[in-house]
């Protein structure tokens, strides 16, 4: 088993663990916000509750290349661009975690 299957398993096993019981009701989900300006092929995103914001993976380019042009933005609960360039001179970040204060980030 490769990690990409390993973690397409997992991701099911998270979904469906959290899933509700069954309902005769559709489920569904609804779209609080939405972003578009300032990012550059978002990835990932990721609550981070020391800041109470969203942190954003932005590849900026083919998802492969080590050119430095990726970069990470930091978003507010309600949706507003805190720092559409956080942290800066990735390859192509893609996945984030959060460990206590910490954010992990893999490129």
């Amino acid at each position: 088993m490769n990690i990409r299957s390993t973690l397409g398993s997992l991701v099911a096993l998270l979904v469906f663990a959290g899933s509700p019981g069954r309902s005769d009701e559709p489920q569904g989900l609804d779209r609080v916000w939405e972003i578009h300006e300032g990012l550059d092929t978002p990835e990932s995103a990721v609550y981070h509750a020391a800041t109470k914001s969203v942190f954003g993976a932005n590849i900026a380019g083919k998802p492969d290349d080590r050119d430095g042009n990726g970069w990470i933005s930091q978003v507010d609960t309600s949706g507003r661009l805190l720092e559409a360039k956080w942290f800066v001179e990735l390859n192509a970040p893609k996945g984030m975690a959060v460990s206590g204060e910490l954010l992990w980030v893999s490129d």
